[in-house]
């Protein structure tokens, strides 16, 4: 890839990458994070708003409710807490296999129930030992 300078010498970002900046900072930004992939594995997904997202206050609230609801009736046997701040949510799965069928159910679930937003997704979980 080429990369492009404007007259000022800033970087010109392709069209792609421009508009995928452009919609995370309209919208939720779902971000997938290996805390450890040795026994017991703990993974998370890490939930924030862009910059340009209205009414935060109410919609975090709303994302802790969706979060906190969707881990007490899924995946019982799934080691899980669900923790935020004002300007992040983070929802933590320990010690099983099935951690990772737990958070990627609730990825779909979020894209779901949040569909009027744009959501991006970001990073990976390795699926490591047990």
């Amino acid at each position: 890839m080429v990369m492009k300078f404007d007259s000022e010498g800033r970087l010109i970002l392709p069209g792609e990458i421009r508009e995928e900046l452009d919609k995370e900072k309209r919208g939720i930004i779902l971000t997938k994070i290996q805390v450890s992939a040795k026994s017991p594995a703990i993974a998370q997904l890490k939930i924030t708003l862009g910059k340009e997202v209205q009414n935060t206050i109410n919609l975090m609230h709303d994302m802790k409710r969706f979060c906190d609801a969707y881990s007490r009736l899924n995946f019982y046997g799934v080691d899980k807490d669900v923790t935020s701040s004002n300007d992040c949510i983070y929802v933590e799965a320990r010690g099983s296999f099935q951690m990772y069928s737990f958070l990627s159910g609730l990825t779909g679930g979020i894209r779901e129930r949040f569909s009027n937003y744009n959501i991006a997704i970001k990073g990976s979980w390795e699926k490591g030992d047990f």
